[in-house]
């Protein structure tokens, strides 16, 4: 695990203290990871609904027709050994 180091004015880090009393975090370093998470997880759904406009504003949906499946489970096949390796 990695150690960073963080500067914060003095009104920020009481802000930060009081956050960690109220909520129950066991200290300071679990506070700041439960912030980082929820980022991660912010971006991630952000991303997520992109795709999903994406997909909507693609076109009409197709039926998947016999070629299509055997690309996809050659594709997953392909990655599956790649992994292996």
């Amino acid at each position: 695990m990695e150690t960073l180091h963080i500067s914060l004015p003095a009104p920020l880090s009481v802000f930060v203290e009081e956050r960690v009393r109220a909520d129950g975090y066991a200290d300071v370093n679990e506070y700041f990871r439960a912030l980082v998470l929820a980022d991660q997880r912010r971006k991630a759904q952000e991303k997520l609904e992109v795709l999903l406009v994406e997909g909507l504003n693609s076109g009409p949906a197709e039926p998947l027709t016999k070629a299509d499946l055997e690309e996809v489970k050659r594709t997953v096949r392909e990655r599956l050994a790649a992994k292996g390796k």
